[in-house]
């Protein structure tokens, strides 16, 4: 079978600002068409994916164009000598017809003019489409990635390390491994840090959103010992490219 051609009337350029409503719709509208959820564009609920990762690096971030209509967009984050790039999404109209290899052709030049050693992204473990497109640009799967959820409780969890509003670290003391990710934290998140003296060793970002009801699914297949609020999700395979060992980052 020849492989599928992606389309030359896709013009490929930087996402801009006035882009964002447009892309964090087709975003939302994607992911919940292809998982099953009766209102795809509930998909993140009060989230805002799009416009926290366009202040992040607006020039990692790449629009895919039909005849003046937004069709599709990526998100390219630049972490040191590793890049990984996501969500990439299309207008579910355009879905097959080569829109996504038009934006991952740019996206592979972005990560070598950064000098990017290791490159990776996350993807749906059960979708043979989806790792057939990586697999054209050199990823492979490497990794299963479970997607874990707890019910918020009202009282704090004593067991976990004290946590500080990120907005009360001062700036010198701030991990640059994370650079502009952790500047979109805001005033509401919280920044875990372990650490053995004054060397640094991990860190943790606490987000609050609100997501689908897993009821508003279409399948409405039941998992024994699920409470109905809980989000059922798909597993996700970590994809990665030039990567030699289990060592990403050194």
């Amino acid at each position: 079978m020849a492989m599928m051609q992606a389309r030359s009337d896709i013009l490929v350029r930087p996402l801009v600002e006035s882009d964002l409503g447009d892309a964090a719709r087709i975003l939302c509208v994607a992911f919940g068409t292809f998982l099953g959820l009766a209102d795809p564009q509930r998909f993140l609920g009060d989230a805002d994916m799009v416009r926290s990762r366009w202040r992040a690096q607006p020039s990692g971030v790449l629009a895919a164009e039909h005849n003046g209509k937004l069709v599709g967009s990526n998100f390219i984050a630049n972490w040191g000598s590793f890049g990984f790039f996501g969500p990439l999404t299309t207008e579910p109209e355009y879905w097959n017809r080569g829109v996504a290899q038009r934006l991952l052709v740019p996206t592979m030049e972005i990560f070598k003019r950064w000098g990017t050693r290791h490159m990776g992204l996350y993807t749906f473990a059960d979708s043979p489409k989806h790792l057939a497109l990586y697999q054209k640009f050199g990823f492979w799967p490497r990794d299963l990635v479970a997607l874990m959820a707890k019910p918020v409780g009202e009282r704090p969890d004593t067991s976990v390390p004290d946590t500080v509003p990120f907005s009360a670290v001062s700036p010198e003391a701030r991990p640059g491994v994370a650079g502009h990710e952790l500047d979109l934290v805001g005033p509401n998140g919280k920044v875990a840090f372990f650490g053995i003296g004054a060397s640094l060793d991990a860190f943790g970002v606490e987000h609050s959103h609100d997501l689908v009801p897993h009821h508003e699914r279409r399948d409405q297949a039941d998992v024994p010992g699920r409470r109905p609020h809980e989000r059922r999700q798909t597993g996700v395979a970590l994809a990665l490219r030039g990567a030699k060992d289990r060592r990403l980052l050194r």
